[in-house]
């Protein structure tokens, strides 16, 4: 099986983005790291700055931004699912209105019931292009990757958007595959969903195209970056997963939100051990040898012969057994 790899420049750029990350002792990426990681593949992301205070935001940089409404998000580490805390709101591109909206994001959201007692810890604002697409099944996607000792790294594809766990939970699982992926493959995955026949029925196979290609990228990504990588890169991904993939009003494939988890390589998953080779001694090196269905009447049986083989090879530790009884000569 010929399988594809990142280029040399992907790695390295990869690499440097993992780097950072952990430099700051930090164990997981950002969403704006996240899309980072992305665009080297070559996947499609929303424009996005990264702001540590509201103060820190300029007009000169929502200039930058395509469309008049924005979406702002609050970053942080402690947590991974920010619409349920009022972590993600849209707000209109004028640098006043979205720095008050950091503001008051903050406050609402260290006053959050689900923090009581532990406030989340910070670390600023991330402000993205606002995605026009449909939530129809089949426009939102989720597309993730874990390392599993039971069964090493994984690749998961199901319904994407805020209700992909229900959905999951309740009307259909993950479609999950091994580590390595042909592109093939990748496109056998999609097939094996019942979004791909959706896709059939609407006529909207490029969309399981688009799908593809971003499952494969991914897939090589974390082939590399993985405990599956028998010479692993300084840190690797425990876990990514993008959520949603949407389709867009254009039918472009965008990632709109990401998490991932890393660590060092020091920490990678065992997933092979080396070969053992005393449970064939018994094979090799037999303190005795049993033959069975040896016959005292019929000297023809193959039981006899393999007995008589063994007996002229110098094996004097033979045990011929039938439960019959009798002798034979050898």
């Amino acid at each position: 099986m010929s399988l594809e790899r990142l280029s040399a420049e992907e790695i390295r750029a990869v690499e440097a983005i993992l780097a950072a990350a952990a430099g700051e002792g930090r164990g997981f990426l950002h969403e704006h790291e996240v899309y980072a990681v992305l665009q080297v593949l070559g996947l499609e992301t929303p424009t996005c700055h990264f702001a540590a205070r509201p103060e820190e935001l300029s007009a000169g940089v929502l200039a930058e931004f395509g469309s008049e409404q924005l979406v702002l998000k609050i970053v942080s580490g402690d947590i991974p699912h920010k619409t349920g805390v009022g972590g993600v709101r849209k707000v209109p591109r004028d640098r006043e209105r979205v720095r008050a909206a950091m503001r008051r994001m903050r406050e609402e959201v260290l006053a959050h019931p689900r923090f009581a007692g532990r406030p989340p810890r910070i670390d600023g604002f991330l402000v993205t292009s606002f995605v026009e697409y449909s939530k129809d099944l089949g426009r939102e996607a989720l597309i993730g990757f874990k390392e599993n000792l039971a069964f090493g790294p994984v690749v998961s594809f199901s319904k994407g958007g805020t209700d992909a766990e229900h959905f999951a939970r309740h009307f259909s699982s993950p479609n999950v595959r091994l580590l390595p992926l042909t592109l093939a493959e990748c496109r056998a995955l999609i097939e094996s969903t019942s979004i791909y026949r959706k896709y059939v029925a609407e006529g909207t196979l490029g969309y399981a195209e688009k799908l593809t290609h971003a499952v494969h990228r991914l897939a090589l990504l974390c082939a590399h970056f993985s405990s599956l990588n028998p010479d692993p890169p300084a840190h690797i991904f425990a876990e990514l997963e993008v959520n949603p993939f949407v389709l867009d009003d254009r039918g472009e494939l965008l990632a709109i939100d990401g998490l991932a988890r890393i660590l060092p390589r020091s920490q990678a998953l065992a997933l092979s051990t080396p070969p053992n080779a005393r449970g064939l001694d018994a094979i090799f090196w037999p303190s005795g040898v049993a033959v069975l269905g040896v016959s005292a009447s019929d000297p023809g049986k193959t039981g006899n012969h393999v007995a008589t083989l063994l007996h002229e090879m110098g094996r004097k530790d033979l045990h011929l057994v039938n439960p019959r009884g009798g002798t034979v000569e050898i």
